[in-house]
């Protein structure tokens, strides 16, 4: 029991072990496995052997936005392990972003994700929604799923504090610390609160990654 609780008390800790030792989690592998996925084990993002890519470069993907609500990830800095950035919405930064660098050999999931538009919705299964929903209680309502990202199936905007512990998601916080984000949780609460209220009230949002 102790070590289930200090598991669920570090989210990529638990990612981790996901990964490390699939079979302790059978219960939690992807519905979608006969689809073709890429998933195998839950939502944490993993990928075959590709050839390099540059995301910078990539062709971007752009979704007519008009009457829908536009949140823009701008990225300010990207080096050989991490990309950081901004999330803006209406003019005002909601939180800053970290994620995996631009450019990685054969490795999606700790890469930032394409530029381009994407749908955001709210996912409500997965083990990321079971261990949100453990530790947060009635103020998780699901995920905010970045959808239909190339490579990867299940992009989340997420709390934590390392680029390497991605896999694939935008970390959100309130600052940074050299190459680490700090008042992670304060963010993700801030930024998931104003997003998930206007999900609620009928809104279409599109995150536009720049």
């Amino acid at each position: 029991m102790k070590i289930i609780l200090i598991l669920e008390k570090n989210l990529h800790m638990l990612s981790f072990f996901r990964r490390l030792f699939p079979f302790l989690f059978k219960d939690e592998e992807t519905e979608n496995k006969d689809r073709g996925l890429i998933i195998k084990n839950d939502d944490v993002n993993t990928s075959a052997t590709n050839t390099h890519t540059n995301r910078s470069t990539s062709n971007v993907k752009r979704l007519d936005v008009e009457g829908k609500k536009l949140l823009t990830l701008r990225r300010n800095e990207s080096e050989a392990h991490f990309t950081k950035g901004e999330l803006i919405f209406e003019g005002q930064t909601l939180a800053m972003t970290l994620e995996g660098p631009l450019t990685n050999q054969n490795i999606h999931e700790k890469m930032a994700i394409p530029a381009g538009d994407y749908l955001i919705g709210v996912r409500s299964e997965g083990g990321y929604h079971t261990t949100y929903s453990f530790r947060y209680g009635s103020m998780h309502q699901g995920m905010i799923h970045i959808k239909d990202v190339p490579y990867l199936n299940y992009v989340y905007f997420l709390i934590g504090n390392e680029a390497s512990l991605s896999y694939g998601n935008i970390l959100l916080g309130d600052a940074f610390h050299g190459e680490h984000l700090i008042g992670s949780e304060a963010a993700y609460h801030r930024s998931y609160q104003q997003i998930t209220e206007l999900i609620a009230e009928g809104e279409e949002l599109v995150l536009r990654v720049e």
